[in-house]
C-alpha cells in the first residue's frame, strides 16, 4: 500500500521518530534546556527579563507586538518594550485554572489587559537560560528568551 506517490508507509515511521527527536533541540546559545512540568513548577519562574524571539500573526494590541517583557516580583511589575522601544507599565500575576492548575499569566500595561495560557516552560539545570511560550487571548503565540542577567 503507497501513501505518498511510490514510497511505502514504512517511511513515515523514521520522520515521525526524528521530529521527536528534534523538538527537544536546544534554544540560544545553552547545550541543554530541559521541558520544565508546568503543574509543579514555582510561579516564580515565570517572572524574569524576557526577549521576543517568535510571534504569531493575530490582532495588533500592545502584547502582541511586545519586543521585551519584564516581569519583575514583589511587586508584581510588568515593564513592556514594544518594538519601537517605547516602554509601558503595568502589572502581572500569575493565576491557575482551578481544575487542572494550568498556569495563566495575567497581563495589564497601557489600558490594555490580557490572559495568557502558559504553554512551555524550559530551562538550562542551573536556570540561567530559559525559554517560554504564551498562548494569548487574543490568538498570538509567543516564544520569549531569558534575557541574561548583568
Amino acid at each position: 500500500m503507497s501513501v505518498c506517490g511510490s514510497r511505502p508507509a514504512s517511511w513515515l515511521l523514521p520522520l515521525t521518530f526524528i521530529n521527536r527527536l528534534t523538538s527537544n533541540l536546544p534554544v540560544a546559545d545553552d547545550p541543554q534546556l530541559y521541558d520544565v512540568n508546568l503543574l509543579d513548577c514555582p510561579d516564580g519562574w515565570f517572572g524574569g527579563a524576557w526577549q521576543v524571539r517568535t510571534r504569531s500573526l493575530g490582532p495588533p494590541t500592545i502584547f502582541s507586538q511586545a519586543a521585551e517583557l519584564h516581569l519583575h516580583p514583589n511587586p508584581a511589575r510588568l515593564e513592556l518594550l514594544d518594538q519601537a522601544r517605547h516602554q509601558h507599565s503595568g502589572h502581572w500575576a500569575v493565576e491557575r485554572d482551578p481544575i487542572l492548575k494550568r498556569p495563566y499569566l495575567t497581563l495589564e500595561a497601557a489600558g490594555e489587559q490580557t490572559r495568557a495560557l502558559i504553554t512551555r516552560l524550559r530551562r538550562s539545570s542551573q536556570g540561567q537560560y530559559a525559554s517560554l511560550t504564551l498562548y494569548l487571548q487574543s490568538g498570538t503565540e509567543l516564544i520569549l528568551d531569558l534575557l541574561p542577567t548583568p
